[in-house]
């Protein structure tokens, strides 16, 4: 019954899960533990549990969403259904326990997450997103040094990957940590990827512009004739693919089409049909 709330599978699957899944997994949840009789606090520990259960739990489970990895399923109801007291803001205090852990006990994130009463993926997030550059971590503007020394690192990643047959996607074929070590341990590995997706935006933004007129009434009446606007990347590619110029990329589409429907009055309230 809980699977019957998501209709199709979506075209293209997005990492975040979306309100009809996170609906989905809800339904599922509240209906076993009425069947067993379980407690909001019960089922969270099952679900955190290392113990090997002979329950079908996580079989059913991942049945509601079955074009989902097992692996995703799970990690996402873990966050949404976690026995750990604390998941809000770090004070300066937590941060300098959670260096003092980090340092004696590396990578031991299972541990230093129980002796915080966190998830331990908290704990490793804060610690290699903020915690771990201390205060050599900037927090100004990049300048514009900072930026070239950036594009240098990741093109050395990219190019040695390449080099080694490796096949690469954006993520995680960038390793941010080691990014945020070759610059110097400054900027965190979050500021940097942050600001490697913002230079790639606005680059693509750049050839999207550029895009000529007859380019873009094709994109305009091309979308007409699908009858609904692109949602995924997956998407986008495919229109791009039907372009006989094989030049434009989903992005370059995608991102010329928002600032086409931007230039246009109210456009938030309007659909595709009547932008195009």
């Amino acid at each position: 019954e809980a699977s019957a709330s998501v209709q199709n599978k979506p075209q293209g699957v997005n990492k975040m899960f979306t309100k009809d899944e996170i609906q989905a997994i809800d339904k599922f949840i509240e209906d076993y533990c009425i069947i067993n009789g379980l407690t909001r606090k019960q089922i969270c520990e099952r679900v955190w549990s290392n113990e090997r259960k002979k329950d079908d739990f996580w079989d059913l489970l991942h049945k509601v969403l079955p074009y989902r990895t097992r692996a995703s399923v799970y990690k996402h109801v873990r966050r949404s259904y976690h026995v750990f007291e604390n998941r809000g803001k770090w004070t300066s205090e937590d941060d300098q326990e959670l260096a003092r852990l980090a340092a004696e006990k590396d990578g031991q994130w299972k541990l230093i997450g129980e002796i915080l009463g966190r998830m331990p993926e908290d704990c490793r997030d804060r610690w290699r997103n903020y915690v771990k550059c201390g205060k050599n971590r900037a927090q100004n503007k990049w300048t514009t040094e900072e930026e070239e020394k950036l594009r240098t690192v990741i093109e050395s990643m990219i190019a040695l990957q390449t080099e080694a047959g490796t096949e690469l996607s954006q993520e995680p074929g960038i390793n941010w940590t080691t990014v945020s070590e070759e610059m110097g341990g400054v900027r965190s590995r979050i500021q940097c990827r942050y600001k490697w997706n913002k230079l790639l935006r606005r680059e693509a933004l750049a050839k999207a512009l550029s895009m000529k007129y007859d380019d873009r009434i094709w994109l305009l009446n091309k979308l007409q004739e699908i009858g609904e606007e692109p949602r995924t990347d997956e998407d986008w590619n495919k229109v791009a693919s039907l372009h006989e110029k094989n030049y434009w990329t989903g992005k370059d589409m995608n991102l010329c089409y928002e600032k086409m429907r931007a230039s246009i009055k109210d456009y938030k309230k309007k659909d595709m049909k009547d932008i195009c």
